[in-house]
């Protein structure tokens, strides 16, 4: 798939800023969880916010800068969300005997886009826009499971757009 904007050169960048997350799943035993939120771009990892600690509404204001390249097209773009145990901070030389699923941190929901319908999700025209341009808003996506199983519920607040920084 290839990029739609006539302002895209070699040195346009696509700006995502993950905000803030509300109403997410508790997963902690305190009735909280410490959500961070990992992005991906075709399933390479581009970043990771900070853990916002003992919360439901996390807010996050993370900024990633995705170069633009001509040679390269951008297909998927994902955000995880998930609860940061305190057992993966521990040294596993202190632990005798604990199950792998023990040590992971708990999935709190994703939110999947395809580059080709990522700015029909702010303009119906599906016209790329420039970060800072006055019509760019938030946009809030519902968090999305990975298996039935899964307790998921919740939004993700992010805003994206192109820059030159």
């Amino acid at each position: 798939m290839s990029f739609l904007s006539s302002k895209r050169n070699s040195t346009s960048k696509l700006r995502i800023t993950i905000e803030k997350a509300f109403n997410l799943a508790v997963a902690d035993d305190n009735g909280f969880s410490d959500p961070y939120a990992v992005l991906y771009i075709d399933g390479k990892k581009m970043g990771k916010t900070h853990v916002a600690k003992k919360t439901l509404d996390p807010v996050w204001n993370f900024h990633a800068y995705i170069p633009l390249q001509t040679d390269k097209t951008i297909s998927l773009i994902e955000i995880f969300v998930w609860d940061k145990d305190k057992i993966t901070e521990m040294k596993l030389k202190d632990i005798l005997m604990i199950k792998k699923d023990a040590i992971q941190d708990d999935f709190l929901g994703k939110i999947s886009v395809p580059y080709s319908q990522l700015f029909n999700l702010v303009h119906p025209s599906g016209t790329s826009l420039d970060y800072d341009a006055p019509e760019n808003k938030e946009v809030v996506l519902t968090l999305e499971k990975r298996s039935v199983d899964d307790n998921v519920s919740g939004e993700i607040q992010i805003k994206f757009g192109l820059t030159k920084t």
